[in-house]
């Protein structure tokens, strides 16, 4: 008798461990935007002796430039190792914006690299890769600028996920609500450079954000002490720049 509840309680113990050991798959929520940002309206008193057929002129031309965001083919997708050590790519959503907006729901067991492309039918497609992780949610936004400057751009609203390592983790944070200007369309970027495993310098591109509440959050992971370049802009308004951050893993 004593063996057989021996030999029960070592089949439980078993079972716990495995499902303990196997953690159950948690959801997230990737979730994308259109928007359309403005040059700034020119001061009054300057655009007096502006004629008046140039200004029809120039507002036919930011009409012509406008995109249309039901016509953008979106797409997310993840790479992955099938049996044979074959690469294959898994596309987890195609589609369009539906009045400016898109959704995506999924499950996931471990970090996973996904890559964001919009396809507006010119040139290259945008792209934009962030780590999706369970219980953590991703946004981005395909900004068209109505202008000359600055170009068209896919990016991450508020934070940008791109660890998968937590050893090697690093994270910058930046908070602008001192400054005195309307930064609700403005964007962080930032890079560096490190060497692979061959010694070779190469580009580590943490990616574009979109400040939310003047405050944006870049994650990723680091081998080595690097030097990071930061910049936040809004355009033609607003300009800033820093290369005195020091990222080092963990």
């Amino acid at each position: 008798m004593k063996q057989t509840l021996s030999l029960v309680g070592l089949t439980l113990l078993v079972a716990l461990l495995a499902s303990c050991s196997s953690a159950p798959p948690t959801t997230y929520t990737i979730s994308g935007e259109f928007i359309v940002v403005k040059e700034p309206e020119a001061d009054a008193d300057a655009d007096t002796d502006m004629d008046t057929e140039d200004a029809d002129a120039s507002s036919e031309q930011d009409t012509e430039q406008a995109l249309d965001p039901s016509t953008v083919n979106l797409s997310i997708t993840y790479e992955t190792t099938n049996e044979e050590g074959e690469t294959e790519t898994v596309v987890l959503f195609s589609g369009n914006f539906v009045d400016g907006k898109m959704q995506y729901s999924g499950e996931t067991d471990e970090p996973t690299t996904i890559e964001i492309s919009a396809d507006v039918g010119e040139d290259e497609p945008f792209k934009a890769t962030a780590v999706v992780v369970g219980g953590k949610d991703i946004r981005f936004a395909l900004i068209d600028y109505m202008g000359t400057y600055p170009s068209d751009q896919l990016v991450f609203v508020g934070n940008s996920h791109q660890s998968t390592d937590d050893s090697k983790k690093f994270s910058i944070a930046g908070d602008f609500s001192s400054v005195d200007m309307d930064l609700s369309r403005a964007v962080a970027s930032a890079w560096g450079m490190q060497t692979d495993e061959e010694g070779e310098r190469q580009t580590l591109d943490l990616g574009t954000v979109m400040l939310e509440d003047d405050s944006f959050l870049f994650e990723a992971d680091i081998d080595e002490p690097t030097i990071v370049t930061l910049t936040v802009m809004t355009g033609m308004d607003y300009y800033a720049s820093t290369r005195e951050i020091v990222a080092e893993p963990n």
